[in-house]
C-alpha cells in the first residue's frame, strides 16, 4: 500500500506517470487503493459465508433440541411441571432449556 502524503496532488505533484513528479504517482496510488478494496471485499464475503454457516448451525441445533424435547417430553409448555419417564422438570428448569423464538436470517449475496 502506497503512503499518500498530505500534499499529494498539490501543484501537480504525483500526478505525472512513472513518478516524474513524485512517488507514488496517481496510477500507483489508485492501483493500491483498488487492491485494498479487493481485499476488503474478500474479507466481507468470507465473513458473510461464515455468518451464513453459523445460521445453519444454529438452525440445526434448534432442530436437534426440539427433536430431543419432543422425544423425551421435556419441552417446556408453560405449565408448572413437565415430566418424562425419569425426570421432573420445574418451571425454572423449563425456562433454562427452552429455545428462544429467534430465527436468524441468512445474509443475501
Amino acid at each position: 500500500m502506497a503512503a499518500i502524503k498530505e500534499n499529494f496532488g498539490v501543484g501537480g505533484a504525483n500526478l505525472a506517470p512513472g513518478g516524474a513528479q513524485g512517488s507514488p504517482d496517481l496510477a500507483t496510488a489508485l492501483r493500491d487503493i483498488a487492491d485494498d478494496l479487493a481485499a476488503v471485499k474478500d474479507l466481507v464475503n468470507d465473513l458473510k459465508a461464515k455468518y451464513n454457516a453459523l445460521v445453519d448451525l444454529v438452525n440445526e441445533i434448534k432442530a436437534d433440541h426440539n427433536a430431543h424435547c419432543a422425544a423425551t417430553g421435556l419441552h417446556y409448555d408453560g405449565t408448572a411441571s413437565v415430566t418424562d419417564t425419569a425426570n421432573t422438570v420445574s418451571t425454572a428448569d423449563g425456562e433454562k432449556t427452552t429455545v428462544p423464538d429467534v430465527t436468524p436470517k441468512t445474509v443475501k449475496a
